[in-house]
């Protein structure tokens, strides 16, 4: 049947089309012959099969996501290095906070440890509120650097030293150049805009020298009178060992660990044998303790260590 269109005489009204009313669909072609019921369930039982199959789909596809993904750390964990990437989130490099001044010098804050910084005046000025810092002075022979701890006053131009200021003590460690250390003007002095502050009793100290000035309930005497000893390299390093990184290693293969300490240490680390790489390593040690890595690698996997060309040689027994 064709279809017709009736046209309007009123230019406002759209032309509407209009479809003979006797046009029949294919659901009303099977009702008229008896088959709608079966038709009907013929459409069901395909669309009944379609969800099934996508079901069954789904379900491969998420057994063989979870097959691979298990295969993948077995070979991460057994047979393969692990990636660069995988490999630093095993290590966490723990390092003291550091700091850089206005004037270029850099300070070294041990854990706790507050200090105020007042470059305003005529004078480099740093002042210990607690615990203790490494100082590495940037040179400028008009502006003197000074840190004030407890009462006391240490000065430099251009060199390293630390400061602790403790409950009962003040501690000086010159590790490169020369300071004066003396006791510190009173702060209405040191204020002053007519003049530089004045300290008194000042003595001066060389790279490996340790001063120690005792404190009464936290106040400096008037007669503390600094006790001074010389400190060899070595001992030099025990009492700054807050200042070398602590290497944390969480299942770190041991190929990651030797380079670890390889990159900080002063003996070079080697294995005889490259499948001992994948030995998995976890713990908390200081970089440049060689001998505490030895005593675990060799109390937790039997490994031992020779002195070969100046290194180090890790082997099994």
């Amino acid at each position: 049947m064709k279809k017709t269109s009736i046209p309007s005489t009123d230019p406002s009204v759209i032309p509407v089309r209009l479809t003979d009313v006797t046009e029949r669909t294919a659901l009303d072609w099977a009702r008229d012959q008896g088959e709608a019921d079966r038709l009907i369930n013929d459409l069901t039982d395909y669309l009944r099969r379609r969800r099934r199959r996508r079901a069954r789909l789904i379900a491969t596809s998420a057994t063989a996501l979870v097959l691979f993904a298990a295969i993948f750390w077995s070979t991460w964990r057994g047979e393969r290095e692990p990636s660069s990437s995988l490999i630093a989130a095993t290590v966490v490099v723990l390092r003291p906070e550091t700091r850089s001044l206005p004037d270029g010098s850099v300070v070294e804050l041990h854990a706790g440890t507050e200090i105020y910084v007042d470059f305003t005046g005529p004078l480099r000025r740093v002042a210990l509120r607690k615990g203790e810092a490494h100082f590495q002075v940037a040179k400028d022979a008009q502006r003197p650097f000074v840190v004030v701890a407890g009462g006391v006053e240490v000065r430099a131009v251009g060199t390293a030293f630390s400061v602790g200021l403790g409950a009962k003590r003040i501690e000086v460690l010159v590790t490169e150049g020369r300071v004066a250390v003396e006791r510190a003007v009173e702060p209405e002095a040191a204020l002053s805009e007519s003049m530089a502050p004045v300290a008194e009793q000042s003595a001066t100290f060389g790279a490996g020298d340790r001063i120690v000035v005792e404190l009464t309930a936290g106040v400096l005497l008037p007669a503390s009178v600094p006790q001074v000893t010389f400190l060899s390299p070595t001992e030099i390093e025990e009492h700054l060992a807050w200042r070398v990184p602590r290497l944390e290693f969480s299942g770190t293969p041991l190929s990651q660990v030797l380079l670890m300490f390889n990159q900080y240490g002063r003996v070079h680390l080697t294995l005889d044998d490259p499948a001992l790489g994948r030995l998995q390593l976890s713990g908390v040690l200081r970089a440049d303790n060689i001998e505490s890595l030895l005593y675990l690698l060799k109390s937790e996997f039997g490994l031992t260590a020779d002195n070969l060309d100046g290194g180090i040689v890790l082997r099994r027994r």
